[in-house]
């Protein structure tokens, strides 16, 4: 079932310090975000609680939620952290309040809301029965479909409307998570809602995470350099000029080497016989 908190009290209006001389640190950044929730209504209303005021209607072609007199809707199981909020409505009289970090348990309701009427925004907080005045901003909202923006970065709010930056907010205590919710704000109210978008900075890529307490383990060493499979295999070397070397001769100087032992002697022996037969002439020649 819907909530059904007290009625939100009328807030005394407080004049905020003009943009032109708010602190950059206040001015949010635009960073790289992604869409974590859409809501058209196309598809129904499954994703929402919704008091008795609100309902399903058709506006020409499109499905919108529609609310009327003092009554409450809210995202159903869903929060985040730091995130940025916008909204399409129609406020087609009385007033309304969007919830940004919306949490409701026994203790009451912790949100920020931002009410809007035909000639003020104003920011307020709600910590169980005790509110807060936060920032007030006058103007005049014309007929016709608006667009307001809520983005919260830890302590810091910012809120736009049809992209004008018109609040920059730093809360000392601030509520830093919350779903989303709308109220509208008295029996007279009436006000249309579409196109409900939620978006986060885009998450970092994934890193492989190590449990608390656990050491990493260190990298495998690298395998030993594989050996060559044929070890006798030639490598090829460049060409170049060899000295003078007393390597052994080729296959012919081979077989003069290993014959010559029988040559020296072949000589030898002639050498004698020619000896001896010499001898035995000139002893024949001496007789005679």
């Amino acid at each position: 079932t819907a909530p059904a908190p007290a009625p939100t009290p009328t807030p005394k209006p407080r004049e905020t310090v003009p943009l032109a001389t708010v602190p950059e640190g206040l001015i949010l950044p635009e960073t790289e975000t992604e869409v974590v929730f859409f809501e058209d209504f196309e598809g129904g209303i499954q994703n929402w609680s919704l008091g008795e005021g609100w309902q399903l209607e058709k506006v020409g072609v499109n499905a919108v939620l529609e609310g009327r007199g003092h009554q409450w809707v809210s995202l159903r199981g869903r929060s985040w952290d730091n995130y940025a909020v916008g909204v399409e409505f129609n406020l087609v009289q009385g007033g309304i309040h969007f919830n940004y970090r919306w949490n409701e348990d026994a203790r009451g309701l912790r949100r920020y809301f931002i009410g809007t009427g035909s000639d003020s925004l104003y920011l307020q907080k709600q910590i169980g029965q005790e509110f807060y005045e936060l920032a007030t901003v006058q103007l005049s909202l014309s007929e016709g479909w608006h667009r307001i923006e809520v983005r919260g970065q830890e302590d810091v709010i910012n809120i736009s409307l049809d992209g004008r930056l018109l609040v920059a907010y730093r809360d000392e205590v601030p509520i830093l998570s919350g779903g989303i919710a709308f109220e509208t704000l008295d029996d007279s109210s009436v006000c249309l809602i579409d196109e409900v978008e939620i978006r986060q900075a885009a998450a970092p890529a994934e890193e492989e995470k190590i449990p608390a307490g656990t050491e990493p383990e260190p990298p495998a060493p690298s395998p030993p350099p594989a050996e060559p499979e044929d070890k006798e295999m030639p490598v090829e070397q460049p060409e170049t000029t060899r000295p003078p070397t007393t390597e052994r001769p080729t296959a012919m100087g081979d077989s003069i080497i290993k014959f010559l032992p029988y040559l020296v002697g072949t000589v030898v022996f002639m050498a004698a016989a020619g000896w001896g037969l010499w001898r035995w002439r000139s002893r024949r020649k001496a007789v005679k």
